[in-house]
């Protein structure tokens, strides 16, 4: 078993985001988790291993040519892996890992977009929280 601290993190490339029925397209989305993780071996001769990490979530997209939008909240990771021992200590192999968070921001000033229609289109004193899921199969060391 190991205990820690860590953080993970998912970058995804020219995602799109819509809002009422309309979409524009982002430069980058980024999700990221920080926090304790315990991450537990079940068969020793296979490598087979579950992880778990608890902690702050923190979501940034960043439009291209505009400012950053963050917010701040909850987060979960699960991961389940398999890999061959490279040594008495490290085990290299696979590992299927999903992210899920809750996150939330307040708009404290006028962000606007552009074009009537736009997501980015918000006014003053608008709270805006997401629920996010992400998951990737990865190449593990631990």
């Amino acid at each position: 078993m190991v205990v820690g601290g860590g953080t993970m993190g998912t970058v995804l490339f020219s995602p799109s985001r819509s809002w009422n029925g309309s979409s524009r397209e982002l430069h980058d989305y980024r999700v990221g988790l920080l926090g304790p993780f315990v991450d537990y071996t079940f068969v020793e001769s296979i490598g087979l291993h579950a992880q778990l990490l608890m902690g702050l979530a923190n979501v940034a997209e960043n439009g291209s040519g505009s400012t950053t939008t963050t917010a701040w909240g909850f987060g979960v990771s699960l991961g389940l892996g398999v890999g061959t021992w490279v040594s008495r200590t490290l085990c290299l192999g696979v590992l299927f890992r999903g992210q899920l968070a809750h996150v939330s921001t307040s708009r404290t000033e006028n962000a606007y977009g552009g074009s009537p229609g736009n997501p980015d289109l918000l006014g003053i004193g608008v709270n805006e929280s997401q629920t996010l899921f992400s998951g990737g199969l990865l190449v593990d060391l631990t």
